[in-house]
């Protein structure tokens, strides 16, 4: 298992309303070796949608939603509070 550490602050939405944020965003699709294009398909967004999000330029909750359903839906993703992912190898 590998954990990814990052801390950040999330402006957009309130932090207590999902857990997915930006960074572990971007870490997660990274770690699964997806594109952009690959997590909008599986999330139902457009790609600019996703790149938005992991800039953290905001979203609305269920558009952060859906990435972190679709990221969780590999099976080899768990996220743990804010600030960490773990990725199963």
């Amino acid at each position: 298992m590998i954990e990814i550490i990052e801390s950040m602050v999330y402006s957009e939405i309130s932090i207590q309303d999902i857990v997915l944020t930006p960074k572990q965003c971007k870490m997660a699709r990274v770690a699964l070796d997806w594109t952009v294009r690959e997590l909008a398909e599986k999330a139902n967004v457009m790609p600019n949608t996703v790149s938005n999000f992991e800039k953290g330029r905001g979203a609305q909750i269920n558009t952060a939603k859906a990435l972190e359903q679709a990221l969780l839906s590999s099976g080899k993703v768990r996220f743990e509070g804010h600030t960490c992912v773990c990725v199963e190898e």
